[in-house]
């Protein structure tokens, strides 16, 4: 490995373990303040369900993967409707959250800890659907979480994810309704940000729709579906604070954007 692309790759690392100390040290109270439901499988604040928009499909039955199941919220309403469900997490207190949360919703799911830029443990076409919801803006190389994806699903096989819009986040954070401005300019793919919570500099990534979507072609995934939701009021995630989220805001701009890709 060359001098520049070593430097590249301990920044990448240090980064990681970052973001990995974050979420083991956040994650009770994240999941305090926040009280996903495990009834629904969810994409974002204030975003229409899976039931609402049906991309995944018919579950029963189909092995399913959650790529940064945090609480295992998703995993465990997808085993509820019949998914055979494995999620996967950074953070160990996030799985240890997620295993107990499982046992009290009486359902087996198989909660692992974990890189998903590093799917090894997976054999390759083991899974039908691979989800994830609100996790890639964390990830530090977007192109091997898609590689992997690609490399662990079935040949009918599809990656349907959730994230930050691009667009969205060039508002920084808690946007003022009525006084919309650009903070960030939207070719900025990365920012460097004191979390308040934990005091950990985190390295956020902000790739633009054309990062996202090339890299999916690039590895080989056809794009069947786009969704930037409109809000749904009364579907605000509870605990989800209205500082960074605010409903007139989202009115006017999509605070989450979805895609749906399948395997070629």
């Amino acid at each position: 490995m060359r001098g520049k692309d070593k430097e590249i790759e301990e920044i990448k690392i240090k980064y990681k373990k970052r973001i990995k100390e974050h979420w083991n040290t956040d994650a009770l109270a994240y999941q305090k303040r926040q009280k996903l439901s495990t009834d629904y499988i969810h994409y974002g604040p204030s975003c229409p369900t899976e039931e609402d928009l049906n991309l995944l499909g018919e579950v029963q039955g189909k092995e399913i993967i959650e790529l940064g199941c945090g609480g295992g919220q998703c995993s465990i309403a997808l085993t509820k409707k019949g998914a055979k469900c494995t999620g996967i997490d950074l953070s160990e207190e996030q799985i240890k959250f997620a295993k107990n949360l499982a046992k009290k919703n009486d359902v087996t799911v198989n909660f692992l800890q974990g890189d998903i830029e590093n799917l090894s443990m997976f054999d390759d076409e083991n899974m039908d659907i691979a989800f994830s919801a609100c996790v890639f803006d964390w990830v530090q190389n977007l192109d091997e979480v898609f590689k992997e994806a690609f490399r662990i699903l079935k040949k009918t096989g599809i990656l349907v994810f959730s994230m930050g819009h691009p667009f969205y986040n060039c508002l920084g954070d808690s946007p003022n309704p009525n006084d919309l401005k650009l903070k960030l300019s939207y070719f900025q793919r990365d920012i460097l940000e004191k979390d308040g919570n934990t005091g950990l500099t985190i390295n956020y990534k902000l790739p633009t729709i054309g990062d996202i979507i090339n890299s999916l072609i690039k590895t080989g995934f056809y794009i069947e579906k786009i969704v930037e939701p409109e809000p749904v009021e009364e579907k605000f995630m509870e605990g989800t604070s209205a500082d960074y989220y605010p409903i007139e805001v989202l009115n006017m701009v999509p605070a989450t954007i979805i895609v749906k890709a399948r395997k070629n």
